[in-house]
């Protein structure tokens, strides 16, 4: 493997739902790169769902220690690519994705979800 990974249908800041609400993704796939000082271990991931309360994440999982870094950096990049089949979204919201390192919750990326008719209208093109 090269390293190298594609993504497809990728979402930018907002998700429109267009069947409403409870609302089930058939794959759901998040990737998460996280900076930290090679001193650090045990991390875990927290996602959010809506609805979640801030104590109490839907998701949680440990991340596994990275291998030692090659080089000069005091810093390493850990990855974190996860799939979701189904995923089961029950109200509007925001997708927040954390990562606790040391007792510290710390925010690295989060999604709006919203039903469809949110969702901004393009204005027409207009001819220059």
């Amino acid at each position: 493997m090269d390293g190298k990974i594609t993504y497809v249908g990728g979402y930018m800041g907002s998700m429109f739902v267009k069947t409403g609400f409870p609302a089930t993704l058939p794959k759901f796939c998040i990737a998460v790169h996280f900076m930290q000082k090679e001193a650090a271990s045990g991390l875990k991931l927290h996602i959010f769902l809506p609805g979640d309360t801030d104590e109490k994440a839907s998701i949680q999982a440990d991340i596994e220690e990275p291998p030692q870094s090659i080089g000069p950096s005091e810093f390493i990049l850990i990855g974190v690519n996860a799939v979701f089949t189904p995923l089961l979204i029950e109200q509007p919201g925001m997708i927040k994705v954390r990562i606790l390192r040391n007792g510290v919750l710390h925010r690295v990326g989060s999604l709006n979800v919203a039903p469809a008719s949110e969702a901004p209208t393009s204005a027409p093109l207009q001819p220059s």
